[in-house]
């Protein structure tokens, strides 16, 4: 997989989802503002008092502005060629070594992958890959210094299953609970917007995405027996097999 492409996507997503999370939280307080100067102006309408036309421009000044305060923010930026793959088949295997390659665990953590090669996606391998990218540091920095993390897919029926767990302390109640929160992290200097990451391209590609607490190990597979750290989980709609080449006759003379 391209690593330019990889560097690319890995930034529009970042960007795109700490945008997505600022425009929501300033249209909040946009709309905050609209309903007060809506209330102060009903209030007025209702009193013995007509109001002054001086004030009635500057409640229309407000409602201009916040419209057009609203439209600066935006809409998000649309994936182009040069920064997102079109979406394909792709090989999961792909994905995972491509993750591990770009940004490769500390050499004290053991990490054991367990995937079928035959297992593939329809989607965009980058921003897989980059799903990914995001789970592993996660589980790298939670086993460090010397732990070790799981990476395991599967089948099942018409989904795959991927397991990234690790050996540290795993998720708290409030981790947890608030995990996919934007902007939530117990890690300093981080920004708290990995897990969202994860979630929107799991979206994308018509998944889910589950978080198993600490201190529960399971042994779903030989490299996962007993880590007994954290668990995330993803599940996501195969590929559908490539449909199978009719015989072509041939007229021989």
């Amino acid at each position: 997989m391209n690593r330019q492409r990889l560097v690319m996507t890995e930034r529009w997503l970042l960007a795109e989802e700490l945008g997505s999370k600022v425009r929501h939280k300033v249209r909040n307080k946009l709309g905050s503002v609209r309903n007060a100067a809506f209330f102060i102006r009903r209030s007025l309408e209702k009193s013995a008092t007509p109001i002054p036309p001086r004030l009635l421009t500057f409640f229309q000044l407000i409602d201009d502005e916040l419209c057009a305060a609203d439209q600066s923010l935006g809409q998000p930026r649309p994936r182009t060629a040069d920064s997102i793959a079109t979406p394909a088949r792709v090989s999961l295997r792909d994905c995972i070594a491509s993750a591990l390659s770009f940004r490769p665990p500390p050499p004290q953590v053991a990490v054991a992958v367990e995937c079928d090669p035959q297992l593939a996606l329809t989607g965009c391998g980058e921003e897989l890959s980059v799903a990914l990218l995001c789970l592993i540091d996660n589980a790298c920095e939670a086993a460090a210094p010397a732990g070790r993390i799981a990476i395991t897919a599967a089948a099942a029926a018409e989904y795959v299953v991927v397991v990234v767990s690790d050996s540290g302390r795993g998720f708290d109640a409030e981790a947890t609970e608030q995990a996919l929160m934007a902007f939530f992290t117990t890690k300093p200097g981080h920004q708290g917007l990995g897990l969202n990451i994860v979630e929107r391209v799991v979206k994308d590609h018509g998944g889910q995405i589950h978080l198993d607490p600490a201190a529960v190990p399971v042994k779903n597979s030989a490299c996962e027996a007993a880590l007994g750290g954290a668990r995330v989980t993803l599940v996501l709609p195969q590929a559908r097999a490539p449909a199978a080449r009719s015989p072509i006759d041939v007229e021989t003379t």
